[in-house]
């Protein structure tokens, strides 16, 4: 068989027994269908296996939450998922990774690809990912995000970053919305919100910059982050996007929503910071969760929001000197919002 699927650890006890969690009852239809779509015999199992002295183990001390004990209801196989695993191959592990499921891998010579799906992310797939591509180098590893669920939804997005980072191939994420709204009179606060989009991008997730007056309501009601942005006009914002904000902005459902601002200028103390406090205190309004790394990102710091000069006023500036650092804050922004809402 050139494809395979392996299953890891479909237990009741990982689902909604002992260590079961809401993440992980919302996948078991997934999982289901995705094993429909293999040939039986090219579908493998794993199942997390333990005994009476489990709290007397290495594990058991480190999580003492008696699980998987051989031959208990919480030991099994979810039913549905069982049923359909009546000609596949079955590895029982008393540890998170299995030693046993590569080499039962390796009797398809012709083997290209190995999927994995189940639980948890972050202990049991990504310890069998890691250890099906250290023993098969040169077979293709995926997972299917959208067939798993980690321990919390932050722990299971930063395994999927580790597998990632280990060539496993990772698909059916389904990247977040982001949105960032501004005015802009002569261009240069539009092409400042692209570049935000653009690292929210490269992070991921889904982006796109409207001018007030184009947006795409539906977009941004979906979006779980929004980042605001205006010119800098007698150091305050425009008299357009004042506007918006106390008419179009309501509409938006921006309540429990990530959100971010930046402005622009002609001056470099022409007032950025004052917009950029004003916005943050209008999403602070509307029940927002004002975003800021602080220093906590490192350098380049971006502590409220990014800044960009025009060079039309002042001949050392220009607003393309400004681009990698209005990208790094979207690239941030992203993944803080991921961090929260995945």
């Amino acid at each position: 068989m050139k494809k395979v699927l392996v299953v890891v650890d479909m237990q009741n006890d990982f689902i909604d027994g002992a260590l079961g969690t809401k993440e992980a009852q919302a996948i078991v239809g997934n999982v289901i269908e995705k094993i429909k779509s293999y040939p039986p015999e090219a579908v493998y199992a794993t199942m997390d296996t333990h005994f009476a002295d489990y709290l007397s183990t290495q594990e058991g001390r480190r999580l003492p939450v008696e699980h998987c004990i051989s031959g208990s209801d919480g030991w099994l196989i979810r039913k549905e998922v069982y049923e359909l695993l009546d000609h596949g191959t079955i590895c029982i592990k008393n540890a998170f990774g299995s030693l046993a499921l590569p080499e039962a891998l390796k009797k398809n010579e012709d083997l290209e690809e190995v999927e994995l799906v189940g639980l948890c992310t972050d202990i049991c797939v990504v310890s069998n990912a890691l250890i099906i591509k250290a023993a098969l180098p040169e077979v293709k590893v995926s997972v299917d995000a959208s067939c798993c669920a980690g321990v919390t939804p932050a722990k299971h997005l930063a395994a999927l970053e580790t597998m990632r980072s280990c060539q496993v191939e990772i698909t059916g994420e389904e990247p977040l919305k982001l949105s960032v709204i501004c005015d802009s009179v002569s261009g240069n606060t539009k092409q400042a919100g692209e570049w935000i989009a653009e690292g929210m991008r490269r992070a991921g997730a889904e982006a796109k910059c409207f001018k007030i007056g184009e947006i795409d309501a539906d977009f941004v009601k979906q979006s779980c982050g929004v980042v605001l942005g205006s010119p800098v006009y007698s150091a305050l914002m425009t008299a357009d996007m004042r506007s918006w904000l106390q008419t179009g902005a309501r509409e938006l459902g921006l309540a429990g929503k990530l959100g971010g601002a930046f402005a622009t200028a002609q001056y470099t103390h022409g007032g950025t910071e004052l917009v950029i406090q004003s916005l943050l205190e209008t999403e602070l309004v509307y029940g927002m969760l004002v975003y800021s790394a602080g220093n906590s990102e490192g350098h380049p710091v971006i502590h409220i929001g990014p800044v960009g000069i025009n060079g039309n006023r002042e001949s050392f500036n220009g607003m393309e000197n400004y681009k990698e650092y209005f990208g790094l804050y979207g690239e941030r922004f992203a993944r803080k919002a991921y961090g929260l809402f995945r």
